[in-house]
């Protein structure tokens, strides 16, 4: 889970627009594990409108950070949700189809996007190997999950490179010392606060760690 900066005030009004017209359900009847446990109380639409479906589509495509990291190949938006006092949205697992749904396709990432910062409470909490952690997402501000394929340490906000493990010849030792040099070099850039100026530039967020 990662917390970034998706939707300026423009944006916002815009996709609140998009809300106008539209019907709103039970969300609880849409979570199936609702018949078991109490996990969800909220509001939602059936659908989103197409052309704020495309525009969210767009800015998350001509993402920097999103398309270098994440590289969607399809981003489905399907609806708005509506929390009032004592709504809730308890631990879960999504599993969810595309929307309109097509040929069985399931999504390894999950996203909600914040359009309203004038509320009390509904923070996403994260548990972490120190507890629980919890984040109270500002207008235009999106919280992206990731399914089991990535979760936690190295694939968590930070930065970082993939090399070949050194070994005992030649090849192996250079390896060895290219790992030393890139660590060197970004240890120096963090200390020196550049990993922070540029990430919260063009990403959104801290990436120093």
């Amino acid at each position: 889970m990662f917390f970034i900066k998706l939707l300026d005030e423009e944006d916002v009004k815009y996709c609140r627009e998009g809300i106008e017209g539209l019907h709103f359900q039970d969300g609880g009847a849409t979570q199936p594990l609702n018949k078991s446990y109490n996990v969800k109380k909220n509001q939602q639409t059936t659908s989103v409108p197409d052309h704020i479906r495309k525009y969210i589509i767009d800015i998350f495509y001509n993402h920097s950070y999103i398309d270098s990291v994440y590289c969607p190949n399809r981003v489905s938006v399907n609806f708005y949700n509506k929390y009032q006092k004592d709504d809730y949205y308890n631990l879960h697992v999504d599993a969810f189809k595309a929307m309109p749904k097509s040929n069985n396709v399931f999504f390894d990432y999950g996203f909600s996007i914040n359009l309203n910062d004038d509320y009390e409470g509904g923070s996403f909490f994260m548990n972490t190997d120190v507890g629980p952690v919890s984040k109270q997402l500002k207008s235009g501000e999106a919280v992206v999950l990731t399914g089991p394929t990535f979760s936690g340490g190295a694939f968590g906000n930070g930065v970082g490179v993939g090399l070949r493990k050194g070994g005992d010849d030649a090849i192996g030792q250079r390896d060895a010392e290219l790992l030393k040099a890139f660590n060197k070099a970004i240890n120096q850039a963090r200390k020196d606060g550049v990993i922070s100026r540029i990430a919260t530039k063009w990403f959104g967020f801290d990436a120093s760690m």
